[in-house]
């Protein structure tokens, strides 16, 4: 920003930026709030045909939120503000289901103990669901009160984000680091997540272009032994419509493709070239890659599936765990050893979902869902092609269920087809 040049609004910068601490957008926002006095709404009003057409979108940010982004930008003199979001890699990489949109805040105690109030900052990390330590502190994120167990609203005012809203306790307190008890691949899969979120928080990071998974599918599928690693949903969608470029992946699918391939999120993205070139890890070492072996990828599957549905119900049908870990090929007991507690929360609520003849009936629709050309011919289905399948179904069950039914279906679709 030019010295002296006058602004509209406070020309307050963006914190942390090229880090992975950087702040969320939405924090700088608040903050910006509490200075000029004028509400958080108005700041990031939609227009009406931008909020009737508010579904994430496949490609980019929301539309007001890249409208926001460039006026707080003009009123500010700033020039990186979507520094604070995932703006460079929106192309590349689907946003649906990555961030914690309409859902409970997620925070770090330690930085909310520690930071002053004139320093605080919310990193955009915290709200990638998949991320599970802080990576200024190394602690865990966490949901909700300790006190009391309520969870928190993401539009609560920065005055009121520190203690909590329904007991008015503070929600900051010392804690120790969560590496020591997170296995190979979940310390692998935050230092990647970590990674996306680094590259988005530079500003002389470019804008990746919407075809690099393609292009990155495309140079594997030149190298026999490592297009075979590469995820059978990925390799048939690329075998069945050769002139169509593949859509952006969800997150789960890329860090599935980095772990089979041995390498970082990033570089799948940006230098598939050079992947080719470097040399496949022995299956059967036992140090750096530990990880990140095949064996190690139907958990990660299993994980990210069960924590979606989790957190989607009751607006997502909860199919029984036997017809998941089939499709993974797991069987039951290794399922409960690796996950017993995500395991054991999910079966509980499976069972109290309703009458058993019920559950047929959309175990049934899920089935017959998962085999409709919007889930088989696309990683990501669009907005308007879920709507048509909710329609369909509703031809037969309640709107209510098609809507679980239809969210149920596309989490299961990322999952390898029954053998």
């Amino acid at each position: 920003m030019t010295q002296g040049l006058w602004t509209a609004l406070p020309a307050q910068a963006l914190r942390h930026v090229a880090t992975a601490q950087v702040e969320s957008f939405e924090h700088y926002v608040l903050r910006m709030s509490e200075v000029t006095g004028l509400r958080r709404a108005s700041l990031l009003k939609p227009t009406p045909i931008e909020a009737a057409h508010a579904a994430i979108p496949q490609q980019g940010l929301l539309q007001h939120v890249e409208r926001a982004i460039g006026v707080m930008e003009h009123l500010t003199g700033q020039t990186d503000l979507r520094c604070g979001t995932l703006w460079a890699v929106s192309r590349a990489l689907s946003l649906h289901g990555m961030c914690a949109r309409n859902r409970p805040r997620r925070w770090c105690p330690v930085c909310y103990a520690e930071q002053e109030r004139a320093e605080a900052s919310e990193s955009v990390a915290w709200s990638i669901r998949l991320l599970q330590t802080c990576p200024a502190h190394g602690c865990a994120l966490v949901d909700r009160c300790r006190i009391c167990g309520a969870t928190q609203l993401d539009c609560d005012a920065l005055v009121q984000r520190r203690q909590c809203r329904q007991c008015a306790a503070s929600l900051g307190w010392r804690a120790g680091s969560a590496h020591l008890a997170q296995s190979a691949l979940e310390r692998w899969i935050d230092a990647q997540i970590l990674a996306i979120v680094r590259y988005a928080a530079d500003p002389q990071s470019a804008q990746l272009p919407p075809d690099a998974f393609h292009q990155t599918c495309r140079a594997l599928r030149c190298i026999p032994e490592r297009w075979a690693r590469v995820p059978a949903s990925v390799r048939s969608r690329l075998r069945t419509h050769t002139r169509r470029t593949l859509p952006p992946p969800v997150l789960e699918m890329l860090l599935e493709v980095a772990a089979t391939q041995h390498c970082g999120v990033m570089a799948l993205l940006t230098a598939p070239e050079a992947i080719v070139q470097t040399s496949l890890w022995p299956d059967a070492t036992g140090g750096q890659d530990a990880g990140l072996r095949m064996p190690a990828i139907p958990l990660l599957r299993l994980r990210a599936l069960l924590d979606h549905l989790l957190e989607e119900a009751p607006a997502a049908y909860l199919p029984p765990l036997a017809s998941i870990l089939s499709r993974l090929g797991m069987e039951l007991a290794q399922a409960r050893h690796a996950e017993p507690e995500r395991v054991a929360r999910y079966q509980w609520r499976c069972v109290r979902q309703g009458a058993s003849a019920r559950l047929r009936r959309l175990d049934i629709a899920v089935a017959q869902t998962l085999h409709s050309s919007a889930l088989t011919s696309r990683l990501v289905p669009t907005p308007a092609q879920l709507a048509q399948l909710r329609q369909r179904l509703a031809r037969h069950l309640a709107l209510e269920d098609a809507a679980k039914v239809c969210t149920t279906a596309m989490e299961l679709s990322h999952l390898p087809a029954r053998g």
